[in-house]
């Protein structure tokens, strides 16, 4: 027997935060639905948090920032009587805001040196834009230090900390930087 329960339509995601977010659904057989969330690769469709809602909005409330969640929906008809799911919708929250006064050592695992002067690895909740000036920020401590490029050592105790700083990549031909 077919399914007589339609399933809804125009499923969006609204507007996200750190923590939250919110979806928008036309109705398809019913204005009882249910949206099931999980972070991104944990399941499929109805294996997440599995949470109803009426109406045609719906605000899923904490979520970790900076995390990727895969969402789904359907309808409810009547009990027992589902619509199939819709979606997935694939977002990331954002980063979580930063109170002041802040610090940041550039010492945890998400800040790596890479070899032969390139970027490295950054955080997630970083950002970084090349204006193709031969000039880039880059994770150190380097492999090897450039002359004067660039610092060789954070101060921490034991000089053996992380940071960042702004290298010269390439050389023009009279030796300045390019």
């Amino acid at each position: 027997e077919a399914n007589a329960c339609s399933p809804p339509m125009n499923f969006s995601m609204i507007w996200k935060f750190d923590n939250s977010a919110t979806f928008s659904v036309s109705f398809g057989g019913s204005s009882n639905h249910q949206i099931s969330i999980s972070p991104v690769g944990a399941g499929s469709a109805g294996s997440g948090v599995l949470l109803r809602f009426s109406g045609i909005t719906t605000t899923i409330t904490g979520l970790l920032p900076s995390t990727s969640y895969s969402v789904y929906t359907r309808d409810s008809c009547t009990n027992g009587n589902f619509s199939t799911w819709v979606g997935p919708l694939t977002f990331t929250t954002s980063c979580a805001a930063l109170p002041a006064p802040w610090f940041e050592p550039f010492d945890s695992n998400d800040w790596t040196p890479a070899p032969n002067n390139q970027a490295g690895a950054w955080p997630s909740c970083w950002t970084r834009t090349s204006n193709n000036t031969g000039m880039s920020f880059v994770t150190g401590p380097p492999p090897f230090n450039s002359f004067n490029t660039g610092p060789n050592d954070d101060h921490s105790i034991g000089n053996s900390g992380k940071y960042v700083y702004l290298d010269a990549i390439g050389f023009g031909g009279t030796g300045t930087s390019t």
